[in-house]
């Protein structure tokens, strides 16, 4: 299912939610929850763009 979604949204989505997690919580929390973030994309990006389906959270920065 191509959902329009490029692997720079991912970029954005990322940063955004880095930002605002470093702006609103304790660095040990923050970055607990960049890590999960992260770990997500591999499946995200999966969802919308099956053809994905080889890539591991390693793949990313």
């Amino acid at each position: 299912m191509g959902l329009g979604i490029a692997p720079e949204h991912f970029n954005r989505w990322l940063a955004l939610w880095e930002e605002t997690l470093r702006e609103q919580l304790e660095p040990p929390e923050a970055e607990a929850l960049l890590t999960l973030a992260r770990r997500m994309r591999p499946n995200l990006e999966r969802f919308t763009h099956p053809s994905r389906e080889n890539t591991s959270p390693e793949d990313y920065p």
